[in-house]
C-alpha cells in the first residue's frame, strides 16, 4: 500500500479515536499503520533490550486460550481472579484483539502487546477511563518505546481541551504518574502471566512495580 494512504489511513484512525478512547478498532488500525510505516523499529530495539523481553520474542511466545470463569475460582487475592474479575464486570473478551500473521519480532510484540493489554491494566491499577487509558499508554511508552503511546495521548488532549477541559489535569497526572512509574519499573512484557494466576497479585506488583502503591491505583478491582 503506498505510504501516503497509510498516512491518511492512520490520521483517520486518530480523528476517530481521539473522540472516542474506547474505539479498540481505530487504535489496532494506527497500529497497523505504524508498522507498515516501518515506524515501529524503536519499539522493536526497546523490548530486545531487556533479555527476558527478547527470548520471549525470539521463542514467539504467545499466551494460550484463556477461561474467566476457571480463573474466577481462584483465590480472591489472585492475579487470575482480579483478572477475570476486571473482564467479566467490564464485558470484555480476553481475544478482542484483531490478529495478523507472525512473521517477525515486530508482530510478534504488537500481537503479545495485544493480547496481554488487559493484564497491564490490572498489573498496573489503571482502570478503562479515558484518564486510565492514557495512564497505561504513558507507562507503555515507557516500557516499550511504543510511538502509538503519544498519539493517543496527544490526540485525546486535544479534544479534551475544546470538549472538556475540567478533565485535562486528570489526564495530565495520570500520564505523568503512568510515565514515572513505567519508566523506574522493572519490564511487564516477558512476565509468563499464566504461570502466576495464582499468585497474589499485589506480591507481583511489589516485585515489579517501583513503589507501587495500592492507595493510588484506580482500578475499581484494587480498592
Amino acid at each position: 500500500m503506498p505510504r501516503f494512504i497509510n498516512v491518511i489511513r492512520m490520521y483517520f484512525a486518530l480523528l476517530k479515536i481521539a473522540t472516542n478512547p474506547n474505539s479498540t478498532a481505530s487504535a489496532i488500525s494506527m497500529a497497523d499503520r505504524l508498522r507498515d510505516l516501518g515506524l515501529l523499529d524503536a519499539e522493536e530495539r526497546k523490548l530486545m533490550s531487556d533479555a527476558a523481553s527478547a527470548e520471549v520474542i525470539k521463542q514467539r511466545k504467545m499466551m494460550g486460550r484463556i477461561d474467566l470463569l476457571k480463573l474466577n475460582t481462584l483465590p480472591e487475592a489472585s492475579l487470575g481472579r482480579i483478572y477475570s474479575s476486571h473482564m467479566l464486570s467490564l464485558g470484555l473478551d480476553p481475544e478482542f484483539y484483531k490478529n495478523i500473521p507472525i512473521v517477525d519480532n515486530v508482530t510478534l510484540g504488537m500481537m503479545r502487546l495485544r493480547q496481554t493489554h488487559d493484564l497491564w491494566h490490572v498489573m498496573t491499577g489503571f482502570d478503562t477511563s479515558v484518564p486510565g487509558e492514557l495512564g497505561l499508554q504513558a507507562f507503555m511508552m515507557a516500557q516499550t518505546a511504543s510511538p502509538l503511546a503519544p498519539l493517543l495521548i496527544g490526540g485525546r488532549l486535544l479534544t479534551t481541551v475544546i470538549k472538556d477541559p475540567k478533565e485535562v489535569p486528570l489526564i495530565l497526572d495520570s500520564v505523568a504518574r503512568g510515565w514515572l512509574l513505567g519508566k523506574n519499573s522493572k519490564p511487564i512484557f516477558a512476565i509468563d502471566w499464566e504461570k502466576h494466576w495464582e499468585t497474589p497479585l499485589l506480591d507481583l506488583q511489589i516485585e515489579y512495580l517501583a513503589g507501587f502503591n495500592p492507595k493510588l491505583s484506580s482500578h475499581l478491582s484494587l480498592v
